[in-house]
């Protein structure tokens, strides 16, 4: 978990790919292993000219990925639990905000993950099935 102050852009991607997604990476699949492909949406801040050039630095991999497809991305359910999760909770000021992000984003399952990871695939055919339109994910 990355926590960014202000609006998020190109270099603070950057960082984040750094911080989180790298060493992320590392510590799932062992250094300088580059046998995964990152996920994501097609938001200026990903694809800007610093952002494609770090990724292809390090060699990281993006899997192509249609625009607006917010139902088919795993990452949007992980979103929506926290957010529910955070709402239940009594935050009264912003360092109180940032702790309780770390502990409920420290307190998902690596199952979890595993299992959105492999909802992929069926969320895929339900929108081919649905010829392209949203789907209840």
């Amino acid at each position: 978990m990355v926590i960014v102050n202000g609006i998020l852009e190109s270099q603070q991607m950057v960082e984040i790919y750094k911080r989180g997604l790298l060493p992320s990476a590392e510590k799932f699949y062992g250094a300088g292993n580059r046998d995964w492909q990152l996920l994501e949406d097609g938001d200026p801040k990903h694809t800007s000219r610093l952002s494609k050039a770090f990724k292809a630095e390090k060699r990281v991999e993006v899997l192509e990925w249609p625009a607006n497809s917010p139902d088919c991305n795993p990452i949007e359910n992980v979103w929506g639990l926290m957010k529910a999760r955070l709402r239940q909770r009594k935050i009264t000021n912003r360092f109180g905000l940032i702790r309780a992000i770390k502990e409920e984003w420290r307190s998902l399952s690596v199952e979890y993950a595993q299992k959105l990871a492999q909802s992929c695939s069926k969320r895929c055919q339900a929108v081919l099935d649905n010829n392209g339109d949203w789907i209840p994910y």
